[in-house]
């Protein structure tokens, strides 16, 4: 019976040990975390520019269904930039809020363009060709290969990713369309 009482004792000690080491471990991990947390401040996303930068410098890009993405041209006016990726399903799951809210701005007199990463190895058109009828007449479509020129200006690593762009500074950064906050003028109509 000592025995037993002596090995259960022996477990209680070594549970007790590997819970304070546990312990020990969350506090670790919860300081990395804040420690992170506070080097991201100011950053709103993990994707994209930070709120109140200028527009990069890029190579003007032509657009399908009609435009042109230039530094030049952001500079003046509202501009909504979308960044898609093929076999993105968030990418998928979000094409209707997006058309929801290109058509909430319309007549606002901003302008709209997608840009789609299209791996050369996948069939991404797809996705290019479904923006292409949800932005009809609103937007055009910018195809780019991985890492396009586009997305490295915009250091756009996660997708969906949309850039709101006011007179050459960047005014917005979200990953969800439903969070994209209307011009004044379209909010009243």
């Amino acid at each position: 019976m000592e025995v037993l009482a002596g090995v259960l004792l022996l477990l209680l000690l070594v549970d007790l040990l590997l819970t304070v080491g546990v312990i020990r471990r969350l506090r670790e991990h919860t300081q990395k975390l804040a420690e992170l947390e506070a080097g991201m401040s100011g950053r709103q996303t993990l994707s994209g520019p930070r709120t109140g930068s200028p527009v990069p410098e890029f190579p003007a890009t032509p657009a399908a269904g009609g435009g042109v993405v230039s530094p030049e041209g952001l500079r003046s006016g509202i501009t909504y930039l979308a960044f898609y990726s093929a076999g993105c399903g968030a990418c998928e799951d979000d094409l209707l809020p997006w058309g929801e809210h290109l058509r909430a701005t319309a007549g606002s007199g901003a302008a709209a363009f997608a840009v789609v990463e299209v791996p050369d190895d996948e069939g991404g058109s797809v996705l290019a060709d479904r923006l292409s009828e949800v932005m009809s007449g609103m937007g055009g479509v910018v195809r780019e290969g991985i890492r396009g020129p586009l997305q490295a200006a915009f250091d756009i690593s996660a997708f969906p990713s949309y850039v709101v762009v006011e007179d050459g500074v960047v005014t917005e950064v979200t990953h969800q369309a439903a969070r994209l906050t209307a011009p004044v003028g379209a909010r009243s109509a």
